[in-house]
């Protein structure tokens, strides 16, 4: 068995019954989030490896929400939205994990 990261990696250097993937995404010191675009793209290198049993083990900053997310769409067929808000309420609370309001200039 071969681990890859089907977030950077297209698959394994070889075939095999298992897959196993590591998935960092593209950020430094593991603070990623995955987009949808790149979890359908992570979901499509799964299925196409045609292994019999597969493991996914996300390792950044939203791992298991990553995680969840990807669950659901491979349940439901939609990804679930990020938050029940649209316009600057959901940027406030998908940023409010990270941040802290108010936020002023001299912090």
């Amino acid at each position: 068995m071969h681990s890859v990261d089907l977030s950077r990696d297209p698959g394994p250097a070889f075939e095999s019954d298992i897959l196993y993937s590591r998935l960092f995404g593209h950020g430094l010191h593991n603070l990623y989030q995955f987009d949808d675009v790149e979890l359908l793209e992570i979901d499509k290198r799964v299925r196409d490896s045609n292994s019999g049993s597969m493991y996914l083990s996300f390792h950044g900053g939203r791992m298991y929400k990553d995680a969840a997310r990807l669950k659901v769409y491979r349940k439901d067929g939609k990804f679930p939205r990020a938050t029940q808000y649209t316009g600057l309420k959901a940027l406030r609370d998908v940023m409010e994990e990270d941040a802290r309001f108010p936020s002023n200039k001299e912090e």
